[in-house]
């Protein structure tokens, strides 16, 4: 049996957003004192070009970050150089792997990425599947698409929601990532993402998923309308109910290279699982 949330702390995060320091309206300052003020336990500073080492505001973590050229947002590196090879998007991510940091590759739908574009990237932990602001002003913040298309091709990318906040647009808070981990540090955050040991979310709260050695998928949350049960191929499974679903059980088949779970609550709102593979 897998437990994908085996820790029994969650840790609220938004992992992109922007200050004066490049694009934004608000000065970082300020930028920390609004997340703490809605009940984040962690963010990430991530200017263009323009790397924040992170460090703390009241009881608040704040991930070392950067927004790289080609959108790549890097997260955790204890340094990073103002100067790097930007030739391509693979050697801007190769440099924030050597300084120690993941990759993550911000709203494809946006930028218009082709399913060749994002399998050539090597070393990356997870794209955006849902970007509040590109979501808000130019209906451009859903990459569901993007991330099937690499699921299925067994290049098998992590998701992440984020806000992407500028403070001029609309969107700030409309995603998040809840993180499973031990402890809130650096590290930890850095690791759950790595393994995946979190969800992605516009509100509505996944409780626990688990993969039984047969491929028997358990998983409980908060009441929702619909489950989408999204799979390689033509599998897969929508499940809906008026009267609202809180659980459900999933058989994996034998020619199912992954699933995942998105749950719609009753306002609309969504959240999504990172990939389960069989064992």
């Amino acid at each position: 049996m897998k437990d994908y949330f085996e820790h029994p702390d969650w840790f609220r995060g938004n992992i992109h957003c922007h200050s004066t320091r490049s694009d934004g309206a608000k000065e970082p300052e300020e930028v920390f004192a609004w997340y703490q003020q809605e009940g984040y336990d962690f963010i990430a500073l991530t200017d263009h070009e323009r790397f924040y080492p992170g460090g703390q505001y009241e009881n608040m973590l704040i991930i070392p970050g950067i927004e790289e050229a080609y959108h790549i947002v890097g997260l955790g590196m204890e340094s990073f150089p103002a100067k790097i090879d930007r030739s391509s998007r693979q050697e801007v991510i190769d440099a924030i792997i050597a300084w120690g940091g993941v990759a993550i590759l911000a709203h494809p739908y946006w930028l218009g990425l082709t399913d060749q574009d994002i399998s050539v990237c090597t070393k990356v932990t997870a794209l955006e599947v849902y970007n509040a602001v590109c979501d808000f002003t130019i209906a451009r913040g859903y990459s569901g698409v993007h991330w099937d298309n690499q699921l299925g091709q067994s290049n098998y990318l992590n998701g992440v929601a984020v806000d992407d906040a500028h403070w001029h647009h609309a969107g700030e808070g409309g995603g998040f990532v809840m993180v499973n981990a031990p402890k809130l540090t650096v590290q930890c955050i850095l690791d759950a993402l790595k393994l995946g040991s979190y969800f992605s979310t516009q509100g509505p709260l996944f409780k626990q998923i688990t993969l039984s050695e047969e491929g028997e998928v358990l998983a409980s949350f908060s009441r929702v309308m619909r489950v989408d049960i999204i799979s390689n191929s033509s599998s897969g499974q929508v499940i809906q109910s008026e009267a609202g679903i809180e659980q459900v059980t999933y058989k994996m088949g034998p020619h199912q290279r992954y699933i995942r779970l998105q749950i719609t609550d009753f306002t609309g709102k969504m959240a999504w699982s990172n990939p389960i593979l069989p064992f």
